[in-house]
């Protein structure tokens, strides 16, 4: 039913295909910036004062007797669950704690009663409580925070995260010896991209780019030329829909990091490239660079500029 009613997705499917086949030079450029100009430019007018009751009369039109009969009892069992669990000021603030430290290293203190409010909506507790738990937790604090605070697991977490790719550096030959060998048409930037990745002799190797820069084009002759070169290769995103946009942009094989962390294996010297790592959790990434340095592999770690 998804695919079904996404059909302003298909039709920017449909249009971007057609252009890349009537415009193939523009492939160089950055997919989802094409996408994003066919959305805003060819957007069909919308239809004014169509109320809501006229809107479900024709969305209901659409599905089958039994799709309309199995959300209606999806609808029943939902009203009928049980009364969600009660949570303690105690596990608010866990949770938040845990939700907030994931992605950063560092955050102030009313961020913690926020988020754990927000989730304990409805539990029978108050601000005051909520700020009590965190005045008796070990945080680490001082005058150069200015309200903010952090973790002694939070420090060591990213310790050995930096310890891992300082450990790293230089301990490795070069991915491909002459990068320049390759006859793929590329931007100046981006040949000198691909260079110093296919160059570099460290465990970890980041690669930053603009949006619009082709950082995905670059990323894909990064890629070929490792292939080329018989490494195994792994490319990995933290969002499943991050995933299928790195498999229409020709990463087949393409997985979510989490599922790849679930199997704790891999090929023997393998290169893991992580699209999109800003948005991987710190936990996250100490598992991973762990399981690829065990394995005797190296990490890539491109990334979108703000």
């Amino acid at each position: 039913m998804i695919d079904r009613f996404s059909k302003r997705h298909r039709e920017i499917d449909e249009k971007t295909r057609e252009l890349l086949v009537r415009e193939p030079e523009k492939l160089k450029r950055n997919l989802q910036e094409i996408r994003a100009n066919i959305a805003h430019k060819e957007r069909a007018r919308k239809i004014k004062d169509v109320g809501l009751t006229k809107m479900r009369s024709h969305w209901k039109k659409q599905l089958s007797f039994r799709e309309r009969f199995q959300l209606h009892r999806l609808d029943r069992k939902t009203s009928l669950a049980p009364a969600a669990q009660r949570i303690t000021p105690e596990q608010a603030v866990s949770w938040a704690e845990h939700h907030l430290f994931d992605r950063r290293s560092v955050v102030h203190e009313h961020e913690i009663w926020r988020h754990a409010l927000d989730h304990a909506r409805g539990q029978d507790f108050s601000l005051w409580e909520i700020q009590s738990i965190t005045s008796r937790r070990d945080y680490v604090r001082g005058e150069q925070f200015q309200g903010k605070v952090t973790t002694r697991e939070v420090i060591n977490r990213e310790w050995e995260i930096v310890c891992l790719a300082r450990d790293g550096i230089g301990r490795y030959g070069a991915f491909v010896t002459d990068a320049r060998s390759t006859n793929v048409p590329l931007g100046t930037e981006q040949r000198q991209a691909v260079e110093h990745i296919l160059s570099s002799r460290d465990f970890v190797t980041l690669f930053r780019g603009g949006a619009g820069t082709g950082k995905s084009y670059t990323l894909r002759e990064v890629h070929s030329a490792l292939k080329r070169k018989g490494c195994p290769v792994q490319v990995l995103a933290p969002q499943r829909q991050q995933v299928a946009d790195l498999e229409r942009d020709g990463f087949s094989g393409a997985e979510t990091v989490s599922a790849y962390l679930t199997r704790r294996s891999m090929p023997r010297e393998a290169v893991v490239i992580v699209d999109e790592v800003g948005q991987m959790g710190g936990e996250q990434m100490l598992q991973l660079l762990s399981l690829v340095k065990r394995h005797r592999g190296r990490v890539i770690l491109p990334e979108r500029d703000a």
